[in-house]
């Protein structure tokens, strides 16, 4: 593809972080806004693995990222995709670093705040291994911390897998942070809608950084998902930007962005015993961060992401040899108009009605079997269901007694299962 791109290398010099025993690109943001210099266009290579559901593409050449994940049943790409390469002012560092806000899925090590290896090209190997396929990440540089991250897609499934192996090879122990930062745009739009949630399940985050005025300062610690009346998980409810972690640490082993409006949305599924942070984070509403400073139209994103310890402020310590493995499944969905829980299988969405309760699923593969959906006193409705990515299920239950429990039994006995699900309620 080519992109318009400002020529922000010109204005880099190599400098070494000692602790990450890491050489990165120092950025002179003062030469370079003293230049004004314009965009050129420039090419960069895509690499695209896909099946009937998905289309993921990789940009090696700008840090490896997962660039675009494409929901094949609505033809949207998930992902925020910046129509230009521009640095902004932000990435670590007091001055920042012109980490350029291109979009996808990016890799963040070794410091916080985006990290230096967005600034590189990255290796990869392909695997076509019919029915499924892999490619393979990692970071060029074999003498220092690596990382390899392998994504692995199934044909009929509409999630991927991603698997990391970060491993020290410095010949020193090395100080890391690690996250994975998804810039989110769900729907057609490639800008974010007021209707945008973070269902980060718990009952408490903590102010990474804040433009809101009934919030805590930095490391301040607010209740979730309503502060005094308002749905703050609700992007259109926000004034200025708001950056935030899961307190004490990630309450469950899955997160989710969806916009209830475009109704689509990802969902992140992880161990939070190996990936115990999760961070949000959006430019505002009424007032926010203006596009100039990251693009050069009206598009716009939030973040979620996944990291290693809680919060930035802490860090890990690898000695030479020592590594970490762990796995996560993300996957696009819609049609279910939020999500109240999840798993690797699939999204569950429940909402009270008039009625009684309302219940939709979106499964990752197209499966077919018998639902069984009890409450604590017993069943509540059993039957026939056939879902695929393109098909959820919805549903009218009587009211019954929340937490629920579901399961989906298929013909050779394998059976997919749910609990503990409540109401949504912003429902």
């Amino acid at each position: 593809i080519t992109l318009p791109t400002y020529p922000w290398e010109a204005f880099t010099t190599p400098a070494y972080d000692e602790a990450a025993r890491w050489t990165y690109r120092r950025f002179d943001r003062r030469a370079y806004e003293a230049a004004a210099p314009a965009p050129q266009r420039q090419r960069y290579r895509l690499l695209t693995l896909e099946n009937r559901w998905v289309l993921l593409s990789f940009m090696p050449d700008l840090g490896g990222r997962l660039y675009e994940l494409v929901f094949k049943p609505t033809g949207h790409n998930e992902l925020y995709r910046n129509p230009v390469v521009k640095p902004s002012p932000w990435g670590p560092g007091p001055e920042g670093n012109g980490w350029p806000a291109v979009g996808g899925i990016e890799w963040a090590l070794p410091v916080p705040e985006h990290g230096y290896a967005w600034a590189e090209a990255w290796g990869y190997i392909t695997e076509p291994d019919p029915p499924a396929g892999a490619i393979t990440l990692f970071t060029a540089d074999a003498e220092r911390l690596q990382l390899n991250v392998r994504v692995g897609l199934q044909p009929d499934s509409a999630a991927f897998t991603l698997d990391f192996f970060l491993e020290n090879r410095a010949d020193g122990p090395v100080t890391v942070s690690y996250w994975t930062n998804a810039m989110l745009a769900p729907g057609p739009a490639n800008r974010v809608g007021p209707d945008l949630r973070f269902y980060f399940p718990g009952d408490r985050m903590r102010v990474h950084s804040a433009d809101q005025p009934d919030l805590p300062a930095a490391g301040g610690v607010f209740p979730w998902p309503f502060v005094n009346g308002r749905e703050v998980r609700r992007l259109g409810t926000w004034e200025g930007w708001l950056g935030f972690f899961a307190y004490p640490q990630a309450q469950a082993g899955w997160a989710a962005v969806y916009d209830t409006a475009a109704d689509e949305g990802v969902v992140r599924v992880f161990p939070p015993s190996l990936a115990p942070g999760l961070k949000g984070f959006g430019l505002g509403w009424s007032r926010p961060i203006p596009p100039a400073a990251y693009t050069d139209d009206d598009s716009s994103y939030v973040e979620m992401q996944g990291g290693l310890t809680p919060t930035y402020d802490q860090s890990l310590t690898l000695q030479p040899g020592e590594s970490r493995r762990w796995r996560e499944v993300w996957y696009p969905v819609a049609g279910i108009g939020g999500v109240t829980a999840a798993d690797a299988d699939g999204a569950v969405h429940l909402t009270s009605t008039a009625a009684g309760l309302r219940l939709r699923l979106f499964s990752v593969t197209s499966r077919t079997g018998e639902l069984a959906v009890a409450d604590i006193g017993g069943e509540l409705w059993r039957g026939l269901v056939t879902l695929d990515p393109a098909h959820p299920a919805d549903l009218s239950l009587p009211a019954g007694q929340p937490p629920l429990r579901l399961t989906l039994t298929a013909a050779d006995g394998s059976a997919w299962t749910l609990e503990g699900l409540y109401p949504d309620p912003g429902s």
